[in-house]
């Protein structure tokens, strides 16, 4: 029988909170004065085939910038000045973070670490994990701590090179678009809303169409195209299936 996840019972969010104070000064000094419109990457990602196309079309929609000391996340989306709008932390979590030997102590520390960054950085956070046929059943588990314990949206993807795609529609979803944290929903399906708007070809009525109609992210993920179509149609049903089961990595 799995381990019960409980906030209660791990030491990684209490080790995060005991940081020296050193440690939290440069981790607030590495994300003051950053320019409206700003797109953070941590600099470990450069290299990246995603990091390669973002640098390549990123002047059109951000101010792209690469950091090493970026603490707890992997992208620190920053909205327009006509956006009042809390910037988004967003970590990638990647299959080998949770399926190989240690997962699981691994993506809780972190989770632990994005959800302390976040706060400091007054930023709302965001989980992007990867996810593919071969790793659903221990995706669960994260999907369970960050969407259960700590109310955090996850954005299940495929394959990595739909990042640059999703990051402009996550930055369109909570900047641009209405916000749906600001309309009166719960936590919890304000959540959702803005997790699939994060999904290139979803827009807001179709992401509450299929909030309404299928009620999780999960739900969605795993649904037969016939059984999107009927909800979205099917142009819109063959991009969410492609989105979620594209198998190449």
């Amino acid at each position: 029988m799995p381990r019960q996840l409980s906030l209660d019972s791990t030491d990684d969010f209490e080790s995060e909170s005991s940081s020296s104070t050193s440690s939290k000064r440069r981790r607030k000094s590495s994300l003051v004065n950053l320019p409206p419109g700003a797109l953070v990457v941590a600099a470990k990602w450069k290299g990246a085939q995603f990091a390669q196309e973002l640098e390549s079309d990123a002047k059109k929609r951000f101010d792209l910038r690469f950091k090493d000391d970026l603490a707890g996340f992997d992208f620190h989306l920053i909205g327009p000045r006509s956006s009042s709008a809390s910037p988004l932390a967003i970590l990638l979590v990647v299959e080998a973070d949770y399926v190989s030997s240690g997962g699981e102590r691994r993506y809780r520390q972190k989770l632990a670490k994005l959800y302390t960054a976040a706060n400091k950085a007054k930023s709302k956070a965001v989980v992007v994990c990867q996810r593919t046929e071969a790793s659903v059943g221990d995706y669960l588990s994260v999907q369970r701590l960050a969407c259960v314990e700590l109310k955090l949206p996850v954005i299940p993807v495929a394959d990595q090179r739909h990042l640059p795609q999703l990051l402009g529609e996550l930055y369109s979803a909570a900047f641009v678009k209405r916000n749906p944290f600001l309309i009166g929903e719960s936590e919890g399906d304000a959540s959702q809303i803005v997790a699939l708007q994060a999904i290139p070809g979803v827009g807001e009525n179709k992401a509450r169409v299929l909030a309404e109609n299928f009620g999780s992210l999960e739900r969605i993920a795993v649904a037969s195209e016939s059984d999107l179509a009927l909800v979205v149609g099917s142009s819109a049903a063959r991009e969410l299936h492609s989105f979620f089961n594209d198998k190449k990595r």
